[in-house]
């Protein structure tokens, strides 16, 4: 079995000069907007916020304060809006990052679901550190829930389903611009994140691969949904000392599905849930003595499929296969690629001969690097001083525009 999904890694983003979130932050002082949070009716939570803080977190946000009806709040100082799709313990670390530039992220679960409810609200740099995270702790004790969390992951991509905009407009606000703001939004959005989460998905099926003879045997295998098993087990690249592992992953697999839909384990139900499954494993790999103590002797396969595969691994072409067993990659064995370390690489960049320019060449070059390294050096220098400066007048002059607002 699997060990718990838990990192011991925190990962804490906290802002560089001072803010007025730090003050407003769950206040009622110069709050106009409500958040009545929950998804369920039982469960609500209440929020005070800023209008002049929240719609310049998100386009999400913004369209929720720009179809706030104006007139109503000058009346009761302060517009209620629902949101019936995010958990409230998670709002409010959404809203505490808004305010205070402030993330804690303790575990991958935690981070899978800060990244979708920072996905939902469109939170560009909230999904870039929860992403950061999970690349970060990716590990054979995860990796299964990483992959079947994206494998179910269509809303970063244009064809985005924008939020539920019906709790966001009030009586002063059009449906028409928010949903346009918000698809174009998420077309940037997914711009933005795409690199950061292909870089991932990639890191987790190494893991995966690298690791799959333990993988495929643990509880968390056995709990997947159909469609991702069937794209782990169609890999070339699953490192496995035999294809018998596969097969016994399917039907461990098959076993679980047949209990959690209260199906009698009789061979044909287990063929009816593995589906194309049932053909992932390499059968055609498999030593004669492997094929006839796993799959020969099991249910899975029918009495026509045994006998044609047996008879192939005998080296008996008289028995015809099976129009359905035609086209696979039944006899293609897996192959484990090993990716090259990052110390790896940059030995094997500096191993490279150099150009033959002769050693005047050679010496100019050198000098010019150096050169240009010292100058880089300083530029950069100056570049973070004037971003540290910039940061720290800004967050200044925000502070005072809320000192002015507060002694209004």
């Amino acid at each position: 079995p699997m060990a718990p999904n838990e990192s011991s890694v925190v990962v804490t983003h906290q802002p560089s000069a001072p803010s007025p979130g730090l003050v407003l932050f769950n206040s009622e002082e110069q709050s106009d907007i409500v958040f009545l949070v929950g998804e369920d009716e039982a469960n609500i939570w209440r929020f005070p916020a800023h209008s002049f803080i929240v719609e310049n977190a998100s386009p999400i946000f913004k369209a929720i304060v720009d179809s706030t009806d104006r007139s109503s709040a000058a009346v009761d100082r302060q517009i209620t809006k629902k949101i019936n799709y995010c958990k409230p313990e998670i709002f409010r670390i959404i809203l505490r990052h808004i305010y205070t530039a402030e993330i804690s992220i303790t575990s991958v679960p935690n981070a899978l679901t800060l990244f979708t409810a920072g996905n939902q609200f469109l939170l560009n740099d909230l999904c870039r550190l929860c992403l950061t995270f999970l690349y970060d702790n990716c590990s054979v004790d995860n990796v299964l829930e990483m992959l079947s969390h994206f494998s179910q992951f269509s809303y970063l991509r244009p064809t985005f389903l924008d939020p539920d905009l019906q709790s966001f407009v009030g009586s002063g606000g059009g449906m028409g611009s928010p949903v346009h703001c918000n698809r174009q939004s998420s077309i940037q959005f997914a711009d933005n994140c795409d690199n950061i989460l292909n870089e991932l998905i990639t890191r987790c099926y190494y893991t995966l691969d690298r690791s799959a003879a333990v993988i495929l045997m643990s509880d968390g295998f056995a709990n997947l949904d159909h469609d991702l098993v069937v794209k782990i087990l169609s890999r070339d690249t699953l490192d496995v000392p035999s294809e018998w592992v596969v097969f016994e992953s399917i039907r461990r697999w098959s076993c679980q599905q047949c209990t959690r839909q209260c199906r009698e384990m009789s061979g044909e139900n287990m063929r009816a849930v593995l589906g194309k499954a049932l053909y992932c494993p390499r059968y055609l790999t498999m030593s004669v003595d492997e094929f006839v103590r796993g799959p020969h002797a099991s249910d899975l396969l029918s009495d026509g499929e045994r006998q044609a595969l047996l008879a192939r691994l005998t080296g008996d072409t008289q028995v015809p296969m099976p129009v359905h067993l035609t086209g696979r990659k039944l006899d293609v064995r897996r192959r484990f690629v090993e990716r090259p370390s990052l110390e790896g690489r940059l030995a094997a960049a500096a191993d490279q001969p150099s150009s033959s320019m002769g050693l005047a060449a050679d010496s100019v070059s050198a000098n010019g690097a150096a050169s240009n390294a010292n100058v880089g050096s300083n530029a950069g220098i100056i570049a973070k001083k004037k971003s540290t400066s910039k940061k720290l007048l800004n967050g200044l002059g925000d502070l005072v525009i809320c000192v002015i607002r507060l002694l209004d």
